[in-house]
């Protein structure tokens, strides 16, 4: 679902990533904002100033609070990628896309302290910049208009993401306390199911008020969640899974001096792809029916 995308920067040795989808939805959240301009003026009660209502205006204060809201949400997801470090978890990435942003770790920690303090990392950013942008808010002209749009966002932002479903931080958050008194694969189950009940419940919503966005958050929100637990499921099933567990013990091999053809033959007989070649020696080596392009 989510690409790689392209490199954008590094920020604490962190490379930043951009998806295409980001490209796409950047200049129709600039012109959404700025066509409701009013609206926020009326919500945050500043005086509606005429010249920001006229000309350009709308749309540039439009795509400075749309490059506002995914700065913030970077730094929450910085937030998540240092308290992974803190505690020995590296970040391969950050990758800002469409629906926000996701700090994809080596690893998702199984020790229930260290998903949850990883987990709270991200909101806590968010709220810190919401009163951070509430103290320094001014109340007329454009900088007031951003500086409390920033304040609501990063409010949202942090309350959003404490929502108890997984792959969001207050479904780790959920799963985490579930893992500090169960085991952690029967901790994702329950966190997994009460997620999807979530995600339904949020495309109900979604539906009802005509907002294909949320229905689209919704989507996301049950598919990864979904993933999330198959990719548990996997962990557990190999974790304690050695080499010795899946070689073929005694397996048919291939003097140096045989034809390719018997080879072949061999091994569509047996329905295997490859043989060691052995001598009096030992091994010499393994040949595969692989294709090379």
């Amino acid at each position: 679902m989510l690409q790689r995308g392209f490199p954008l920067f590094r920020i604490l040795g962190i490379p930043v990533h951009l998806d295409l989808s980001l490209l796409l939805v950047l200049p129709l959240l600039a012109f959404l904002i700025g066509n409701n301009l009013p609206l926020y003026l009326e919500l945050f009660r500043l005086p509606p100033d005429p010249g920001l209502l006229g000309g350009p205006w709308p749309f540039l204060l439009g795509l400075l609070a749309a490059f506002g809201l995914f700065l913030s949400v970077l730094l929450h997801e910085l937030g998540h990628a240092l308290a992974a470090g803190r505690l020995g978890i590296g970040t391969r990435r950050i990758t800002l896309w469409l629906l926000g942003g996701v700090a994809q770790m080596e690893r998702i920690p199984r020790e229930p302290l260290k998903e949850l303090w990883i987990a709270l990392a991200g909101p806590a950013v968010s709220f810190t910049l919401a009163l951070l942008f509430r103290l320094v808010r001014t109340e007329a002209g454009a900088l007031g208009f951003l500086t409390h749009y920033l304040a609501l966002i990063n409010l949202m932002l942090g309350l959003f993401n404490l929502l108890p479903a997984l792959p969001l931080d207050g479904g780790r958050v959920y799963r985490a306390l579930l893992a500090l008194r169960k085991p952690y694969l029967r901790a994702t189950r329950q966190a997994v199911a009460l997620s999807q009940g979530v995600a339904l419940a949020l495309g109900l919503f979604g539906l009802l008020v005509f907002n294909p966005f949320v229905v689209l958050i919704a989507f996301f929100v049950y598919m990864a969640s979904r993933a999330d637990a198959e990719a548990t499921l996997l962990a557990q099933a190999l974790e304690d899974l050695k080499v010795r567990d899946l070689m073929t013990p005694n397996p048919l091999t291939a003097p140096p001096h045989l034809k390719v053809e018997d080879v072949l033959a061999l091994a569509l007989a047996h329905k295997v792809s490859g043989f060691p070649v052995v001598d009096q020696e030992g091994i010499l080596g393994v040949v595969g029916m692989e294709v090379q392009e």
